[in-house]
């Protein structure tokens, strides 16, 4: 069931990290599961290989009347603790999953008034950050988030200030050399790529 639910592939680890108390069942039911899962290189993980059989997870969850968030509060417990800003999947994944949970407001409370600031710190490429503002237009238009659309709006118009503003956007040598000193080479090479593909162009890479 997380692994119908979630956008992401997961590892063995992944998972017994996710719920603990399970992990000595996790192998031998990844074992059952192997005929309709793939290995996802990229990530790191195995995934679902095709999308109907995540269709007939969820709705079997659904015609059980068992809600979502049931399966994924330990995935999102589980994101929380590897840290929003430090850790790329938590980055990438965390809003999608409160949505699907049903937890919307949380998404409004994460993206603040510091949330590009503190992305562009931790060293989140433009199109992560964009993608994390989008959802959270979408769900500050759905509850007629007015304060919270406003502020979107000025986050939106800092992101393009940052990285698409000629005379004031940041100069991504200076800045890949400066994370890379503060935060060690490793994780400027995570950041320099997710899921298998580059986060910048071949140039600024």
């Amino acid at each position: 069931e997380i692994i119908g639910l979630v956008d992401f592939a997961v590892t063995e680890q992944d998972l017994k990290e996710i719920h603990p108390s399970l992990a000595h069942h996790i192998p031998q039911a990844i074992e059952i599961l192997r005929p309709i899962l793939i290995d996802v290189t990229g990530q790191g993980g195995i995934r679902i290989y095709h999308e109907s059989f995540r269709r007939y997870i969820k709705n079997r969850l659904n015609q059980k009347n068992i809600p979502f968030s049931n399966i994924l509060t330990p995935v999102i417990h589980w994101l929380r603790n590897r840290g929003f800003f430090n850790d790329a999947k938590s980055y990438r994944f965390l809003l999608s999953l409160l949505r699907r949970a049903g937890r919307d407001s949380e998404i409004l409370i994460l993206v603040n008034s510091s949330f590009v600031s503190d992305s562009v710190v931790a060293g989140h490429s433009r199109f992560a950050i964009k993608a994390n503002l989008i959802l959270a237009t979408e769900v500050a238009t759905q509850k007629l988030d007015w304060a919270s659309l406003a502020l979107i709006a000025e986050l939106s118009s800092s992101v393009y200030t940052c990285f698409e503003e000629k005379l004031l956007s940041l100069d991504i040598v200076r800045f890949g050399r400066t994370f890379a000193t503060v935060f060690g080479a490793e994780a400027q090479s995570n950041r320099l790529l997710f899921d298998g593909k580059p986060t910048l162009s071949a140039e600024q890479g």
